[in-house]
């Protein structure tokens, strides 16, 4: 809204949003997002007053099982809190090698001594740091918004399951018109405000680039 107010524009005919991560984040190691990082930063936007080690190293341990639930089973979210906590009573974590390291071995069983990828366990602390997920559907309202009625188009590329839920709740309601649930009859003041173009969305062609795999493409109508 603001950059629209700013170019004194009152629509938009196309608007695109790619949530996906720049790969300059993950791939240098002071930024502290992949396995062998130099530092437990964690912010996209290094301006944000907490960084992944202040809050790993400070998190009630019951809070840690509660972020790390959205990509963890219980047993797990509980098993790595558990570890982070007694790691950090020994001494900080300080930096993402280190924080993979335990989640590897804290998920980990009796039954199983093949090592557990950390990067599930990872991204969720990285949702939370940056607020990932709030700051995508406030995307997406604002793009909805934005649209010149009845020609506008959006489109919407997500990399994870949590990305896709949260797009796809936000373009349903805005197509149903109103906030009450699915199987609620519809309000009389229900108002549109678009309208799906594919309805399932897209998959990358089968000789896209590895990179792009997980990517899905929403795309949308002002009506």
């Amino acid at each position: 809204p603001q950059v629209l107010e700013e170019a004194a524009l009152p629509h938009v005919d196309i608007c695109l949003l790619d949530a996906g991560v720049a790969r300059p984040h993950l791939v240098d190691p002071s930024r502290g997002m992949g396995f062998a990082g130099t530092t437990l930063d964690l912010r996209m936007d290094q301006r944000l007053p907490l960084t992944g080690a202040e809050f790993i190293n400070e998190a009630p341990e019951q809070q840690l099982r509660e972020v790390l639930r959205l990509t963890q089973t219980p047993g797990e979210a509980r098993r790595i809190a558990a570890a982070i906590r007694r790691r950090r009573e020994q001494s900080p974590i300080t930096s993402s090698k280190q924080l993979a390291e335990l989640i590897v071995d804290a998920t980990r069983t009796r039954h199983s001594q093949s090592r557990r990828q950390p990067a599930s366990a990872m991204l969720a602390l990285r949702i939370h740091i940056n607020d990932e997920l709030e700051n995508l559907r406030t995307g997406v309202e604002a793009m909805v918004h934005a649209l010149r009625p009845g020609t506008g188009r959006m489109a919407i590329l997500v990399y994870h399951s949590l990305e896709f839920r949260a797009v796809r709740e936000v373009i349903e309601r805005h197509e149903r018109g109103h906030d009450a649930p699915p199987w609620m009859p519809e309000p009389p003041d229900a108002r549109p405000l678009v309208r799906r173009i594919v309805t399932k969305p897209l998959k990358p062609q089968p000789d896209a680039p590895d990179q792009c795999r997980s990517c899905r493409l929403f795309a949308a109508i002002a009506v």
